[in-house]
């Protein structure tokens, strides 16, 4: 069986000098840990390793967060209708109507 070649760093090494730049290039990139990794061709762990030995304190966090800003559009073939409370099969309630009588539209 043959033994798996471990690519040591030097001081200086190319391997040193790549991830010291991923390290620092990684935060202003704009993608968090995991995405930058794959884009580069890194494994996390050797990202999280150099990440530790270069004294790094603020990584961008690894998972995207769980609340995302949504900026709602307007699709461009239907007209926008501030007035509209809301629509059922197709029928179109400009005036709020009590919950009972949309669920018996849904049922009917």
């Amino acid at each position: 069986m043959r033994k798996k070649q471990i690519r040591k760093s030097l001081p200086g090494s190319p391997l040193k000098v790549d991830m010291a730049f991923h390290v620092r290039q990684q935060p202003d990139s704009g993608m968090i840990i995991s995405e930058y990794c794959r884009a580069h061709q890194i494994s996390e762990g050797s990202f999280y390793y150099w990440l530790k030995k270069t004294n790094n304190t603020s990584p961008v966090p690894s998972s995207p967060p769980a609340i995302l800003p949504v900026k709602i559009v307007a699709s461009s073939n239907e007209p926008v209708n501030s007035n509209l409370f809301a629509e059922v099969r197709g029928i179109a309630i400009y005036q709020p109507v009590p919950a009972e009588y949309l669920l018996t539209l849904l049922n009917h």
